[in-house]
């Protein structure tokens, strides 16, 4: 199979510039074309990725490209509402889109409507797009031409939750959630309540009644087909890249006599043959008023990793399963989920461009 050209419409963000590092260790890409509203020197913009022979385009340049079958896939990460305006064009001419943005993200445009506020332009596209968590959706992935990608917290949230909703375990009228993020998530456009000396020392709480909400609760309902109500906290800490999320549902009652280490072996069997989903099995070794801190999922050891650790404990008394689980916001979470969908959709090895550890 040759080698394949990619486009980046929204080139200049966090989440583009890190689709330009890790496809640069591609072995099956050939060329690589992220956009720029503005005329900007890739080099100097991205000088980390100097010399790697990438230069930025016009957006016009690369949908001509698009439209002549010079590129084979082309990733949206751009504001809501934007993607929607340009899948319609790639997918005529043939070519594969994975969206990092929302605009796909619901099947059903009436709930993109309301949570977005903005009037959907092509929703029989809503009804064909796949949602991208390539651990629950590898099939149709494998088969399809265009990817929703989650949200980062969503991703967090799912699957750390599917192994208990899988087998019914837990109690679907309440499930809290609690995310903190790294400020990468807020953007890179300058703003006030975002530099560093506003930040440092800081956790900020923003929207507390959050689009991921609902994306999370509909999500549930795609795997599980019951309803859930899910309460949704999202936090931004002083830290570059990462997040972890804390999901705390209740166990039915047939679960609750289920101990810890069940409990891990049942998310170690749900995920045997997942590479980049580690379980922290380590067994407690302390008393109970003594803290051990190596038996959860830290931040620190997934980032610049397509990693996703998951870990837990288990309050018996109260029947309140604790979920921690930790991804860099800006590969698992963004970029490298994107770039494991697109190594199913053309038949690439999934671990391709992402087989690097830890920091």
């Amino acid at each position: 199979m040759k080698k394949i050209n990619i486009g980046i419409f929204g080139g200049t963000g966090y989440t583009g510039g890190e689709l330009c590092r890790l496809l640069l260790n591609h072995p099956e890409v050939q060329e690589i074309l992220p956009t720029s509203r503005k005329d900007l020197d890739f080099n100097r913009y991205y000088q980390a990725l100097s010399g790697s022979g990438i230069n930025f385009i016009t957006s016009e340049d690369l949908e001509k490209r698009v439209h002549e079958g010079d590129v084979d896939v082309i990733f949206l990460s751009l504001p809501s509402g934007e993607a929607m305006k340009l899948a319609p064009m790639a997918l005529d001419a043939g070519v594969k889109v994975v969206d990092l943005g929302a605009d796909f993200r619901f099947k059903n445009p009436n709930l993109y409507e309301q949570i977005y506020g903005k009037k959907h332009e092509c929703p029989d596209l809503c009804r064909e797009a796949v949602y991208g968590i390539t651990e629950l959706k590898r099939e149709e992935i494998k088969k399809a031409r265009l990817i929703a990608n989650p949200g980062c917290y969503v991703m967090n949230a799912m699957l750390g939750l599917v192994p208990l909703l899988n087998k019914g375990l837990i109690h679907l009228d309440h499930i809290p959630v609690f995310g903190i993020h790294g400020m990468s998530g807020a953007d890179n456009k300058p703003e006030r309540d975002i530099m560093y000396t506003e930040v440092e020392g800081n956790i900020m709480s923003y929207q507390q009644i959050h689009r991921h909400n609902w994306e999370i609760e509909d999500q549930i309902k795609q795997l599980s087909g019951q309803k859930a109500v899910v309460n949704f906290t999202p936090t931004y800490g002083s830290f570059s890249r990462g997040t972890i999320i804390w999901c705390n549902p209740f166990v039915k009652e047939s679960a609750k006599k289920t101990s810890r280490e069940e409990f891990l072996r049942l998310y170690s069997k749900y995920y045997k043959n997942e590479f980049f989903i580690r379980i922290n099995q380590f067994p407690k070794t302390k008393s109970e008023s003594q803290k051990e801190y190596d038996i959860y999922p830290q931040i620190k050891n997934v980032r610049g990793t397509n990693f996703c650790d998951i870990g837990l404990d288990y309050d018996t008394e109260r029947g309140i399963i604790k979920i921690i689980t930790v991804t860099d916001n800006l590969i698992k979470g963004a970029a490298g989920s994107a770039i494991q969908n697109m190594n199913l959709m053309f038949g690439f090895d999934e671990k391709e461009g992402l087989k690097s550890y830890g920091l």
